[in-house]
């Protein structure tokens, strides 16, 4: 297995360009090809279109959000003259809601989706869509880069926490390419089951599973002593010198994560390494 089709996007002219070098970097390290989604955005509501709203204000928008993925191109193309690896364009017009699923139609046959952090200065709604869509929609893994990260080296070190729920095994199993590689992968277990399958061997059998790929694994297990799960792995990122984590994303709904907060939204808004996550 291998990454060979990388997908990242741009929906705005001020937008922020280091994930896309970032994209490019790790394109070339991997030998792989990249497919740059361009979005313009239609600002009016959906919801006015039966609204009674004025049909020249549509056509207005419309053609802004046209003219905006034209300029898109054109500056795409010139960022990519100097560029050595293969890549391609695709234009889409959607809402400020309907980005995430334009993201994924053409990202559902990649490899990995390479996106920006999507809480923070800078940010937007567009930008949580996108993420969002990408991660639960797309079953293409997702590795988000924190600000200004313009480079992304195959990690030496990684932190994988471990709650032996479906997505973080769909992370282990995506992220294979980069643990294989990696001088050391953490198999973090936080508060393990005393009831569950592991609990004898918190992490044993993906440990195993890991290892017959070339992982070089080892477990760490953790209490929360109280904590949040996402300051504890935070912590131990830290404390492992991880400098990328691979875990599962929204274990639990969106709209529990949005109203009450939940790990995958913390991890989204505060890490500061590369998250690859799967859903």
């Amino acid at each position: 297995m291998a990454y060979r089709t990388l997908t990242t996007l741009l929906h705005s002219e001020a937008q922020d360009t280091a994930t896309l070098d970032a994209a490019i970097d790790l394109t070339r390290r991997l030998g792989a090809h990249l497919t740059v989604v361009l979005a313009g955005v239609n600002t009016v509501d959906p919801g006015l279109y039966y609204g009674g709203i004025n049909t020249a204000m549509i056509s207005s928008a419309l053609n802004d959000a046209d003219e905006a993925t034209r300029n898109l191109s054109t500056a795409l193309a010139k960022r990519m003259a100097a560029e050595d690896i293969p890549w391609d364009d695709a234009s889409v017009v959607a809402s400020t809601a309907g980005i995430g699923q334009a993201l994924v139609e053409r990202s559902r046959y990649s490899d990995l989706t390479v996106l920006p952090r999507p809480y923070g200065t800078g940010r937007s709604l567009i930008d949580v869509a996108v993420a969002e869509a990408a991660l639960l929609d797309s079953a293409a893994p997702v590795l988000i880069l924190p600000p200004d990260m313009d480079s992304v080296a195959p990690p030496k070190r990684v932190l994988l926490p471990w709650d032996e729920g479906a997505p973080a095994l769909a992370a282990a199993r995506a992220a294979i390419p980069f643990l294989a590689q990696a001088e050391e992968v953490v198999i973090c277990v936080i508060d393990p089951s005393s009831y569950g399958p592991e609990r004898s061997d918190p992490g044993g059998s993906l440990a195993m599973f890991l290892n017959r790929h070339g992982a070089k694994v080892r477990i760490s297990v953790l209490p929360s002593v109280g904590e949040r799960i996402s300051d504890v792995i935070l912590t131990e990122a830290k404390a492992q010198q991880a400098d990328m984590i691979v875990m599962g994303g929204y274990g639990h709904s969106r709209t529990r994560q949005y109203i009450l907060g939940g790990t995958t939204r913390r991890m989204l808004e505060n890490s500061h390494v590369p998250l690859f996550m799967a859903h």
